[in-house]
């Protein structure tokens, strides 16, 4: 990490393990973004609309989505391996770069 707090490590430097969870945190990160054009698609008030604010309105939920939705992509074996804290520092990476609160 660089002062400013985010990731610079550039796929081609990483291993393969922490590759495949990059681009699955990428691929998770991108089915959550998909709440936010719900929220645009819809009125508020809508079922839909208030589902994807409640999950916006709490940035501790989308951290867990993500890290929910890496480990059950790879198993609890191969995250084990690369270690929590340098999981949940790409995924604090991610909410920043998708402008979600960390």
């Amino acid at each position: 990490m660089n002062p400013k707090g985010e990731v610079t490590m550039k796929l081609k430097d990483m291993t393969p393990r922490q590759r495949k969870v990059v681009l699955a945190l990428r691929e998770a990160a991108s089915e959550i973004a998909a709440f936010e054009n719900t929220m645009l698609d819809n009125r508020p008030g809508t079922p839909e609309y208030e589902a994807a604010a409640e999950l916006f309105s709490n940035p501790q939920e989308i951290r867990s989505r993500l890290y929910d939705m890496v480990v059950n992509e790879f198993g609890e074996r191969e995250i084990r391996f690369l270690g929590k804290a340098w999981i949940e520092d790409r995924i604090d990476a991610k909410m920043r770069q998708y402008d979600w609160e960390v």
